[in-house]
C-alpha cells in the first residue's frame, strides 16, 4: 500500500520555491526542501521550510514535486497531515499553511 503524502504543495510554491534555489548559490549536495514543524510559535509549533542535504531514512515521507524533491520527518508529518502551502502574490507575498487540523492560528 502507498503511503499518503502529509502535504500538498502548489504549482506556483513549487514554481517560487523553485526560484529561490536558482537565486541563490547553494552547495550541489542539497538536494531536498525539508518542511516540518518546530517548536515555538503562539500556537507551539511553527512551520519550518529549509533546504537539505540530509539523506530521509526509510521512515520519512520523500516525494517529488516536478523538480522539487521535498522531505518530511515522521512527527512532523503528523502535525502536517492534510496541508497546503501555496504562494500568495500581492502586497502580502509568501508562503502559506493551509492546516485543516490547527486549532488555532496567529
Amino acid at each position: 500500500m502507498e503511503e499518503i503524502f502529509p502535504i500538498n504543495i502548489t504549482d506556483r510554491a513549487v514554481e517560487m520555491i523553485l526560484h529561490t534555489m536558482n537565486q541563490i548559490e547553494m552547495d550541489p549536495k542539497i538536494t531536498y526542501l525539508q518542511v516540518g514543524v518546530i517548536g515555538g510559535g503562539c500556537a507551539g509549533w511553527k512551520y519550518n521550510m529549509d533546504f537539505s542535504d540530509s539523506v530521509p531514512n526509510e521512515e520519512w515521507f520523500v516525494k517529488e514535486f516536478g523538480e522539487l524533491k521535498v522531505i518530511v520527518d515522521p512527527i512532523s508529518a503528523g502535525h502536517l497531515s492534510g496541508t497546503t502551502i501555496k504562494y500568495l502574490d500581492g502586497l502580502q507575498a509568501g508562503f502559506k499553511f493551509e492546516n485543516p487540523s490547527a486549532q488555532k492560528n496567529c
